[in-house]
């Protein structure tokens, strides 16, 4: 085997090896790791209504909880179902009967009625939680 098919066969194995890891390999495995101690979560609200919104212009909104288990909540991810909304939570885990916030930042690329979810991935029973933003966006 000269050089050429050496590295040849090198690159092939390394392509190989990275698509069966992916295939294989638990992509939640973070999150797998943590559901051994559930706690449970209270939001305040769990949908809110923004109003009428102008076009283009961002809202803030920011969903409070409380941890009411007798283990630490830990928050996973937070994801939003469209890239008009973005989120930000701190990454420490809620010790019970502490509180906290997830702060969703919603800039409308469209005009109308909307309903907007945030899925939060965390060790409840559930696992993931459904939170809602409702609004009504126009023109200037």
């Amino acid at each position: 085997m000269n050089k050429r098919e050496l590295i040849i066969t090198i690159i092939l194995a390394i392509i190989c090896c990275t698509i069966c890891l992916y295939v294989f390999w638990p992509q939640d495995y973070e999150y797998k790791s943590f559901m051994a101690s559930p706690t449970t979560i209270s939001f305040k609200e769990d949908t809110l209504q923004l109003g009428t919104i102008l076009y283009n212009n961002e809202k803030l909104a920011v969903f409070y909880f409380t941890n009411t288990g007798a283990v630490p909540l830990l928050i996973n991810n937070v994801r939003s179902s469209c890239d008009c909304t973005s989120v930000k939570w701190e990454k420490r885990p809620v010790n019970p009967g502490e509180t906290g916030e997830i702060k969703v930042v919603f800039k409308p690329n469209s005009l109308g009625m909307f309903l907007k979810t945030i899925k939060v991935y965390c060790n409840t029973s559930e696992q993931i939680i459904n939170l809602k933003l409702r609004g009504n966006v126009i023109e200037k």
